[in-house]
């Protein structure tokens, strides 16, 4: 039961050619969600989102 599927890292999706649409719908992916995977990429990318650990949620927000 180990790990058997990876996602493409935000750099592998932005690197992608061609209108994301296209080549995440290859795939299945519905174009919203590919444009939603795409600026999720974006921002993680450009620092604007963070999934580390924090420690103080409540100060995090702030």
């Amino acid at each position: 039961h180990g790990l058997t599927h990876i996602f493409p890292s935000p750099g592998d999706i932005l690197a992608l050619e061609g209108p994301i649409e296209n080549r995440l719908g290859e795939l299945g992916v519905t174009s919203a969600r590919s444009r939603t995977i795409y600026a999720l990429a974006l921002a993680l990318t450009q620092g604007e989102v963070d999934f580390d650990f924090c420690a103080q949620p409540e100060e995090e927000i702030k």
